[in-house]
């Protein structure tokens, strides 16, 4: 269990800290994250959320959540569209900027104690306003923080990123990257931790592990398909022409069409049909990725065009052999992964996992050594 180590077990039951947790709300993917994060620190905290867009509307069924204004990326034919991306957001910013003084409201109410941020930007410049230590958790500083790879022909989308990142989240007191690869750390109070994996799926494969091989390989029939860009449609008619049945989730919609299911985000259908897959389709987002590498499933990626992020993770999914990533799917370069994908199975299955105890027990150190000069409030 998360405890603050350097108290005496029974003080913990009468004292705890106030967090403020702001989520970036573009996806699912920080909200799914920063969940499982805050469910463990609500047992001995105090946790105050602030989301927006799908983060808000994901986190707001679990707990009481406090809606901000915040960025959203827009796509065309599977690319980020930087000059709509740019626009639109540049036109809301004065909204997101009035939205945000819910903060400041919170921050003289509330007197925080420790603000965490999965991406999201103004809860950290108000946290440095009011001089309130800030514990950065994502998985995008692997760019800025790390010495990732050299890409070729990337450059100018890895400077673009790179910047993003910087006016995001700058300069965090302590920086938790989760990651499933690893490169050189090159800032200092940066930790690089496992991916955060959810308990329904950790659940889902302890569960696995208990039946025959004979049982598990039967039920494994379709391919899984999720797609961050609805705006990928070029992807249906190749998927017509493979002798696979397909299940696909992200184009908002229920229907079959010939050997394609499509369906609608549903918790428990969405992690059923993933964890029956024989393989995984993505883009390049880093939260399904994760939960399919956790379930040893081969990766087919086909990351967002100017996605930096997913350019990156599908890099390292080439290079440490965990499946195939491409620019855009053909029958071709689709056959050969599935020819390949027992042998990509093989190298995922050396991945070790920890059940997240890593990165509480960086993120307890942390807190254990900053409050030692906090206050703290009683229950």
């Amino acid at each position: 269990m998360f405890r603050i180590n350097y108290l005496y077990e029974e003080e913990i039951s009468s004292l705890m800290a106030k967090i403020f947790y702001g989520i970036a709300g573009e996806g699912n993917g920080h909200a799914i994250r920063s969940k499982t994060i805050i469910d463990e620190l609500k047992k001995t905290h105090e946790v105050h959320v602030f989301s927006h867009g799908k983060g808000y509307a994901f986190l707001r069924q679990f707990f009481p959540v406090q809606r901000i204004f915040g960025f959203h990326m827009y796509y065309i034919n599977n690319t980020v569209s930087s000059v709509l991306t740019g626009v639109v957001n540049g036109l809301k910013f004065p909204l997101m900027c009035i939205a945000s003084l819910r903060y400041p409201f919170m921050f003289n109410k509330l007197k925080p104690n420790m603000v965490i941020t999965d991406f999201e930007p103004f809860i950290i410049y108000w946290a440095k306003f009011f001089a309130v230590q800030c514990i950065s958790i994502d998985n995008q500083h692997t760019i800025t923080n790390t010495a990732i790879d050299k890409i070729k022909n990337q450059w100018l989308t890895e400077l673009y990123s790179k910047i993003v990142i910087h006016s995001f989240v700058p300069n965090p007191d302590s920086t938790l990257i989760t990651t499933f690869f690893h490169a050189p750390i090159i800032k200092k109070n940066t930790i690089l931790v496992s991916p955060i994996i959810k308990p329904e799926v950790q659940a889902i494969k302890k569960k696995k592990q208990t039946q025959k091989n004979r049982k598990e390989k039967k039920n494994m029939k379709h391919i899984f398909v999720y797609q961050t860009s609805p705006s990928y449609k070029r992807m249906i008619p190749v998927l017509k022409k493979i002798n696979k049945q397909f299940i696909i989730y992200g184009f908002n919609k229920e229907a079959k069409e010939q050997n394609l299911i499509f369906k609608k985000f549903n918790k428990e259908e969405y992690v059923d049909d993933l964890t029956t897959a024989d393989a995984i389709i993505i883009n390049g987002g880093f939260t399904t990725l994760s939960e399919a590498l956790y379930l040893e499933k081969p990766v087919f990626s086909i990351p967002i065009k100017r996605q930096f992020e997913q350019i990156v993770n599908g890099h390292y999914i080439n290079k440490l052999h965990y499946g195939t990533a491409v620019k855009e799917i053909t029958e071709e370069n689709f056959g050969k992964f599935l020819k390949n994908k027992e042998e990509y199975r093989r190298n995922i299955k050396k991945i070790i996992w920890d059940e997240n105890r890593e990165l509480f027990e960086e993120l307890s150190k942390i807190l254990n050594k900053d409050m030692k000069n906090v206050e703290f409030i009683q229950k």
